[in-house]
């Protein structure tokens, strides 16, 4: 399997709807050219600096051993 974080880094009205429409997409897409979507899972952290709450949003794929651009 693997992870994919999701970049939640600068923004301050929540969730990005484009990471919101790349899960919805994915968990649609059914072909075998595309790496199945198989869970979506949030990680929470308690910042002591801060004293605030850290939101990671993580994407598990399929294991691929090359990426897009190796294979071009």
């Amino acid at each position: 399997m693997a992870l994919k974080k999701l970049d939640s880094k600068n923004n301050e009205e929540g969730f990005p709807i484009t990471s919101l429409r790349e899960i919805m997409i994915l968990r649609r897409l059914e072909n075998n050219n595309v790496i199945k979507l198989h869970e979506v899972f949030l990680e929470t952290k308690n910042n002591i600096e801060t004293k605030t709450k850290e939101y990671h949003t993580f994407l598990v794929f399929d294991y691929m051993h090359h990426d897009f651009i190796g294979l071009l």
